[in-house]
Order: C-alpha cells, then sequence, then structure tokens
C-alpha cells in the first residue's frame, strides 16, 4: 500500500535564528496533523551553504510521486530554458537520383520528445498529423525507396524505465519507458471483448492506436 507523502521544498536566502525557529515549529504542528498519523515523513532542509536547517528520517528512502515533477521542471527550465521545442528531424542515406528513387534509407531522428502523438496534452499535435508530416517531407523530394526505415533513438541510453521505479507501478500508463523517439507516450489500449459464456475465452477488439 502507498503511503502518502508530504514532500517540502524550501529557498532560503537569510533567515535569523527566531524566525528559523518559528517555522521549525511549524513544520513540527504540521506533522502532527492526525491525517499523517500513519504516514512515513522524510525531511530534510538545507541553507544555500549546505547547512542542515531541519531534518527527520533523513536516511529513509521514501516513494516521491508526483511532488517531484516541480524539481525536475525547475531543473529543465533552468538547463534548455523556457523557449525550449524537442526536434524530431527526418532525412535519408544513400543515392538520390533525380527521378525521385532513393537507393538508400529514410531516417527518422528522435530527439526525446515526450509530446510526440500523444493523447494526454491538449496542446500537442495528433498522431496522424505528425505521421503525415513526415510522409509529407519525405513525398516531396522521394517517390520511390530501395532501402529501409531507421528510427535513430540513440539521444537516451537503452534503459527506458529506471531500475528504481516501484514495480507495482509498471503497469499504468505513465510508467511506459521514455525513448529517443516515443510514439503516443509510448502506450498502446488493449480492449477486450468478452464472451457471455464461463470459462471461455477473450478476444482483442482492437489496438489503439493502429
Amino acid at each position: 500500500m502507498r503511503q502518502p507523502l508530504l514532500f517540502v521544498y524550501l529557498i532560503s536566502i537569510s533567515l535569523s535564528l527566531s524566525a528559523q525557529i518559528q517555522w521549525q515549529h511549524k513544520v513540527d504542528q504540521l506533522l502532527q496533523h492526525n491525517d499523517l498519523n500513519s504516514a512515513l515523513v522524510a525531511i530534510q532542509i538545507k541553507s544555500l551553504g549546505g547547512k542542515v536547517l531541519y531534518e527527520r528520517n533523513p536516511r529513509v528512502g521514501v516513494m516521491p510521486a508526483s511532488t517531484l515533477k516541480f524539481v525536475t521542471t525547475l531543473g529543465a527550465l533552468g538547463v534548455m530554458g523556457s523557449d525550449y521545442r524537442y526536434e524530431t528531424k527526418v532525412g535519408y542515406q544513400g543515392e538520390l537520383t533525380k527521378d525521385g528513387s532513393l537507393y538508400g534509407d529514410l531516417v527518422v531522428i528522435g530527439s526525446g520528445d515526450p509530446s510526440f502523438g500523444s493523447d494526454q496534452d491538449d496542446e500537442a499535435i495528433s498522431l496522424d498529423e505528425r505521421l503525415n508530416k513526415i510522409v509529407e517531407a519525405y513525398t516531396n523530394k522521394i517517390s520511390c525507396v530501395d532501402g529501409k526505415l531507421i528510427i535513430d533513438a540513440t539521444i537516451f541510453d537503452r534503459e527506458a524505465v529506471h531500475p528504481g521505479w516501484a514495480w507495482d507501478d509498471l503497469s499504468n500508463y505513465y510508467a511506459a519507458g521514455i525513448w529517443g523517439l516515443n510514439v503516443h507516450e509510448n502506450l498502446y489500449h488493449l480492449p477486450f471483448i468478452r464472451n457471455n459464456i464461463p470459462g471461455s475465452g477473450t478476444q482483442v477488439g482492437k489496438i489503439t492506436p493502429p
């Protein structure tokens, strides 16, 4: 059973001793709330200089859950900036003749874009639109291919799911692995057609996306 988690992230520039004691007391009061009676709480708060200002169970490993998205989002904004955009590049290798015949391979290079064909992001371009854009980019120059379609996902390594992820979470849609090229959040749906006869098998109705 998943334990409730309280995640506190404080950035402090300067605190007087009395102010520090005051907020430490408030944190203690918060942790005594009835809703946290059966909760496991682990907190460590440090100053910018590295001094420990407050801690409780600092060496206990706990599941950070979605609250950690706050920290990773700040990190991404700091490293990549708010204007960063993922780019999925298409190209080819080999010989392209004047009549549009390619004797070589089509290459799609992923950048780790998590929104590629996503059905969870309202602002994401649909998977069909994405694929149509790729096809259009190729058919503007190429009419025939004698080769392969190569997907280059090497921007990330092959460890798609962190080994520390809780095993009982891996069956959830949000636990799908992250690759250099992600399609529909690396998730597909399998609705089953149930047979009303006890003991009989079921059939897969469809695969979405196909």
